[in-house]
C-alpha cells in the first residue's frame, strides 16, 4: 500500500515536470520544433485525462 502511494506521487511529479519542461521548450521560438510541440500536446492530454479520472472518481463517490 505504501509503495502504491509512493508511485502515485512519483508519477504525478513526473507528469508535472514533463509538462513544465515541454511548455518551456515550446515557449522559446528558437527551440520550437515538431517534437517539442508534440510532447507538450501529449503532456497536456495526460494532465486532462488524470483530471477527468479524478473528477469521475469524485462523482462516483458522491453517487453511492
Amino acid at each position: 500500500m505504501e509503495n502504491t502511494k509512493r508511485f502515485q506521487k512519483l508519477s504525478l511529479t513526473a507528469l508535472i515536470v514533463s509538462l513544465l519542461l515541454s511548455v518551456i521548450c515550446v515557449k522559446s521560438e528558437e527551440s520550437r520544433s515538431a517534437v517539442n510541440t508534440t510532447s507538450t500536446i501529449v503532456s497536456v492530454l495526460l494532465v486532462l485525462m488524470m483530471l477527468g479520472i479524478v473528477a469521475l472518481a469524485l462523482v462516483m463517490n458522491f453517487l453511492r
